[in-house]
């Protein structure tokens, strides 16, 4: 464990813990690079894939789990998508 991670970790509680909603990272520099040596099409993404999985841990993480509720809402199309797929078939 770091010493970052140690601080964050014994962080006294607040008074109630903050709720906050963590959405997808998504790519926003435009930049799909394509892997050199490659013999076939792969492209890589700039930004780092699961960001989001890294920050809810971390927040969880914080002050022992007292500081915040965590809402995923990374793959809230998904979720959205099949909520109108069920209630379509009722």
């Amino acid at each position: 464990m770091t010493a970052t991670a140690e601080a964050l970790h014994q962080m006294s509680p607040p008074p109630r813990p903050l709720t906050v909603a963590v959405y997808e990272f998504s790519d926003q520099t435009g930049a799909l690079k394509p892997s050199p040596n490659q013999a076939y099409a792969d492209f890589s993404k700039a930004v780092t894939q699961g960001a989001s999985s890294v920050l809810i841990d971390s927040l969880k993480f914080m002050g022992n789990g007292a500081w915040f509720t965590v809402v995923e809402r990374s793959r809230l199309d998904g979720l959205l998508r099949e909520r109108k797929l069920i209630q379509d078939t009722y």
